[in-house]
């Protein structure tokens, strides 16, 4: 399972998790909870998970709510050597999935070893700021890599207030 590691070193303390019998009622739940709570999140797997749960986030954009959708990806090894893997079309494309979350998202993103920090915080600022959902790609090998991150060197999450949807595009 390629999301495997990632769920296991979540720290539940604080966080409500949810679980759902497939992604696309996965999707509609983080949208809910994020219609309640300000933000939902929701985490998925490569190729099939993220095709399954795109119609959710379609509505989520269209509708103004803040999702963010973790999408475990191949690891990167894998995806650098263009290997025909299970989930993939098999034409070495691995971001293609990737790619169509670009027309319901308002900020997108694949996590690599070195723009975790900055990459990580200008999602959810887009997300939380713009009222639309985001996708980050992790792949499975850098889900338990450590960033060394220095005190207050990255600025707070900044919350401005959308007046109306001429405002946000």
């Amino acid at each position: 399972m390629i999301i495997h590691n990632f769920y296991f070193d979540i720290d539940f303390d604080g966080i409500q998790w949810g679980n759902n019998c497939n992604e696309l009622n996965a999707s509609y739940a983080a949208d809910g909870y994020a219609r309640m709570r300000g933000i939902g999140v929701l985490v998925t797997t490569f190729g099939v998970g993220e095709l399954s749960a795109i119609n959710g986030i379609a509505g989520s954009y269209a509708e103004m709510v803040s999702v963010v959708h973790i999408v475990g990806t191949l690891p990167t090894a894998s995806q650098a050597s263009g290997a025909i893997l299970h989930h993939t079309l098999g034409n070495g494309d691995f971001l293609i999935f990737a790619n169509m979350y670009k027309e319901v998202t308002i900020a997108h993103t694949n996590l690599t070893k070195t723009n975790a920090i900055e990459e990580i915080d200008r999602v959810l600022n887009e997300c939380l700021n713009k009222s639309r959902p985001a996708y980050i790609g992790l792949a499975v090998d850098l889900s338990d890599h450590e960033i060394n991150v220095d005190p207050l060197s990255i600025e707070p999450l900044k919350r401005s207030l959308v007046r109306n949807p001429r405002d946000v595009h």
